[in-house]
């Protein structure tokens, strides 16, 4: 994606009860660190970031977590070339623990930050949208920004966390048991 200003893009909603990995190789990330990645519910709107609006989170690229609005210092910055991980655990959203909601994690060239996917600390989802679907969503403020998104479409960079799947495996290996059983 290549932004033209203000604007983001979002995936189709991440299942409840799973737990995914994506990667997005970085090309170009102008003078303000506008690029944004992170997870949103369906309610927030693509004219805008995620992370500035409530029901989102993001991690912008000059280090900061963006949730619901708020910032706060986070971890370091990433700059074009670099490849961002985001992984998303929804297990406990599905299985109706107190905590509720979606547990994220950004690695920024293959190194967790701050918060590891194999061990108990996370950055969970936000009181506000702890009961909302997740989907993953990139956006960006200036002309500058370019990236990809690997959805598991080819070989990622970076191992994924154990237990974490590609959405593009996933989707193949849902497709290929629906077909397999319920072919009319």
């Amino acid at each position: 994606a290549t932004a033209s200003g203000t604007g983001a893009v979002r995936s189709t909603p991440v299942t409840f009860g799973t737990k995914l990995y994506i990667e997005v190789p970085t090309i170009n990330i102008g003078g303000t660190d506008g690029l944004y990645l992170g997870f949103s519910d369906l309610t927030v709107t693509v004219s805008n970031v995620p992370g500035i609006n409530a029901t989102s989170t993001a991690l912008r690229a000059n280090g900061s977590a963006y949730q619901d609005g708020a910032s706060a210092a986070f971890t370091s910055s990433y700059t074009g070339g670099d490849v961002v991980g985001l992984a998303i655990d929804g297990t406990q959203a599905a299985y109706g623990s107190k905590s509720r909601g979606f547990k994220m994690f950004w690695s920024i060239n293959g190194a967790w930050q701050v918060n590891n996917p194999n061990l108990l600390t996370t950055f969970y989802s936000s009181e506000k949208n702890a009961k909302g679907i997740a989907s993953f969503m990139f956006g960006s403020t200036e002309a500058a920004d370019s990236w990809n998104v690997n959805f598991g479409q080819k070989p990622f960079n970076y191992t994924p966390p154990t237990d974490y799947l590609a959405p593009a495996f996933l989707a193949a290996v849902i497709t290929s048991e629906y077909r397999e059983k319920y072919v009319s």
